[in-house]
């Protein structure tokens, strides 16, 4: 892994702490009216969807 994988990486990892903190304080606060399994499908499906265009995108990912 490249150092602007990583830094990429890194980048993305922080930014969904921050917004899934954000997103679990909202949901405790009765904000987003939808269940604890849909709150934890909804947050891996964006976490997921983040990280494989980060890695999709990042020109040294390709052979």
């Amino acid at each position: 892994m490249t150092a602007a994988m990583a830094l990429q990486l890194e980048f993305v990892g922080v930014h969904l702490y921050g917004a899934s903190i954000e997103t679990t304080t909202a949901w405790l606060a009765g904000a987003l009216p939808m269940s604890r399994n849909e709150l934890i499908e909804r947050s891996f499906d964006l976490t997921e969807t983040l990280v494989l265009h980060t890695l999709d995108t990042h020109p040294n990912t390709h052979p």
